[in-house]
């Protein structure tokens, strides 16, 4: 399968070709986020814990692991899941790629099972959301409450980045 090759400030990864294309390009011009890869570039560093809540599909875990000790991705919708895990498969023998923890769950303070609400049956495009608010469709999803992840993955990093 092609990928797509992004570089930002002076980060390169790889993201998988397909659905998010348009997006992807967006992300290569420089045209997403550029204000939160810059805090990431001031902020974190090796002895870093960094947590992507909804880290969807990749966009910022990609970049902040590059410089992070470790980088945990939450990301609870199923189909956009399924395209981090693809988009983390393309940055396979990258030195950084091993210190990524990608996790299938949302953070919440109960750690029980939440209902989380899609605009589409397949999911994916970044609004899904626990309020039901003009949502058509539903999944129970996993989560974990924030400080028992904080407390699994800091190991020896001084610092967190949320």
């Amino acid at each position: 399968m092609s990928h797509h090759e992004i570089s930002i400030l002076g980060r390169t990864f790889k993201a998988q070709a397909g659905r998010y294309d348009r997006f992807w390009r967006r992300v290569r011009k420089g045209n997403w986020e550029q204000a939160t890869y810059a805090a990431f570039e001031r902020h974190e560093g090796l002895e870093t814990l960094y947590i992507d809540f909804g880290a969807w599909i990749g966009p910022t875990v990609l970049f902040a692991a590059q410089s992070a000790q470790v980088s945990v991705a939450l990301e609870p919708d199923p189909a956009a899941f399924a395209e981090l895990e693809a988009n983390l498969a393309a940055n396979a023998g990258a030195p950084w790629q091993d210190r990524i923890v990608p996790l299938n769950l949302g953070i919440h303070k109960s750690g029980r099972p939440l209902t989380l609400y899609t605009n589409s049956a397949e999911g994916g495009d970044s609004m899904s959301s626990v309020l039901a608010r003009g949502k058509d469709h539903s999944v129970t999803i996993e989560t974990r409450r924030l400080e028992d992840v904080v407390r699994d993955y800091r190991g020896s990093t001084q610092y967190t980045f949320v």
